[in-house]
């Protein structure tokens, strides 16, 4: 037997290399062929569905001796969300990895429906990630989307942690696909997701002027952006997220209107979430300390909410604990090295003022827009219930009449 194998040795290997060899061809074949899809943009154009897909290529790299990373979009149309995707995947003539995709935006003609209506695939679908960041646009999410081109690339493709980050700096909300559908099922039905606006800077960058690497190039159909990751005959300009940016407020799946200015301050400094923020306290008394503004690092902080009946009337509470911060900038026409006992005292009440009219103006606006933003109803049924299905049998009737009771409490204010 053993001389067997030695006489044929050469004829085993040789059978082994023919049987590997095109199994290892053919997995390399795959996998060149995979094209990552990591950000959907959802429009309604003439009654269907357009779905612009953000898709991460990779290519060997000449440089590095690497891989190198472009972006590219491509868009289709349906009369179904699902049908509009399926069409994506035919038309890149590639294997489209979804399972990627970590955010999808809803530009402004889809908001005149039920979101949840068109968010349905995402939930039954099992290759999709039911944990994507959602996001709104001013007017179409395919060009807000395209705009990541110019955008440093691995941030264009992982806006999810982005806006995990900016929720806690106060400027934004982490909202998922998930999180938009349970919050609108609730009896409380209302949902907050954060705007997505890029805006082009007019300094070309000196460092990386073709935008972190990704195409720049977009058309109208199909696949877009150049495989060098500049603009043809010119480098691209940076796109950067428009600070404090309006928040969407939904109800039952459905757009009301948005939170603005001090009304997103307020949100957010009423968010559990956000730990970090900037807020100014002004109008003090000048008998005491004479300066215009003092800026405020807010640098950790907690929030409560409790509900309570004063006389059958829904009362929240909403407890701002001010657990570490610090004084960044004393406007005065008199430089102040350091306030005094009395001033720090005239700098806390300022502050505590501050965010309490915030807050109040973000309460103001729900109650305009009829939204339960921070689910009192809920909590009312949840801690109230014999009370709260005894006078409002309804959620609108609750709104209407419950009353905020904003409490700021400071531990730590330095200077």
């Amino acid at each position: 037997m053993k001389d067997f194998f030695k006489k044929r040795i050469g004829l085993i290997i040789l059978l082994v290399a023919i049987f590997a060899f095109p199994s290892s061809l053919s997995t390399q074949a795959r996998l060149n062929m995979r094209a990552i899809v990591t950000g959907l943009a959802i429009d309604k154009v003439d009654d269907k569905y357009e779905v612009t897909a953000q898709i991460v290529k990779t290519s060997p790299s000449t440089e590095s001796g690497g891989e190198k990373a472009t972006v590219n979009f491509v868009s289709d149309n349906d009369e179904t969300v699902i049908g509009a995707i399926s069409k994506l995947s035919y038309k890149t003539g590639k294997t489209s990895a979804f399972s990627h995709t970590n955010f999808i935006i809803i530009g402004k003609d889809v908001l005149e429906e039920d979101l949840t209506q068109t968010l349905d695939y995402f939930m039954r679908d099992n290759i999709t990630n039911d944990s994507m960041l959602l996001l709104v646009a001013e007017e179409k999410a395919s060009n807000e989307i395209k705009k990541t081109k110019d955008v440093e690339l691995s941030i264009a493709i992982g806006l999810q942690k982005v806006f995990m980050y900016r929720e806690k700096e106060g400027d934004g909300v982490m909202n998922s696909v998930l999180e938009f559908m349970k919050d609108s099922k609730e009896s409380s039905g209302t949902s907050v997701v954060s705007l997505l606006a890029l805006e082009k800077n007019d300094e070309q960058s000196e460092d990386n002027p073709t935008g972190g690497g990704s195409s720049s190039s977009s058309g109208s159909s199909g696949e877009s952006g150049t495989e060098d990751g500049g603009e043809q005959g010119g480098g691209s300009k940076y796109q950067y997220f428009k600070a404090q940016t309006e928040l969407g407020c939904f109800v039952d799946g459905r757009y009301v209107g948005k939170l603005e200015k001090d009304e997103v301050l307020g949100y957010m400094l009423a968010n559990k979430k956000a730990t970090i923020d900037d807020v100014y306290a002004e109008d003090f008394d000048k008998s005491v300390f004479n300066a215009k503004r003092v800026g405020v690092k807010i640098k950790d902080k907690t929030n409560k909410l409790k509900i309570r009946y004063e006389n059958n009337i829904p009362c929240l509470d909403l407890v701002v604990k001010i657990k570490n911060s610090a004084i960044y900038e004393i406007q005065s026409e008199e430089f102040i090295d350091a306030p005094t006992d009395a001033e720090f005292s005239e700098i806390k009440n300022g502050l505590k003022k501050k965010i309490a009219e915030n807050v109040s103006k973000c309460f103001e606006k729900s109650k305009e827009l009829k939204a339960d933003i921070w689910g009192a109803y809920l909590l009312a049924q949840k801690h109230h219930y014999k009370q709260t299905n005894m006078y409002y049998k309804n959620r609108e009737d609750f709104l209407s009449n419950l009353k905020l009771n904003v409490i700021v409490e400071i531990d730590r204010l330095e200077y």
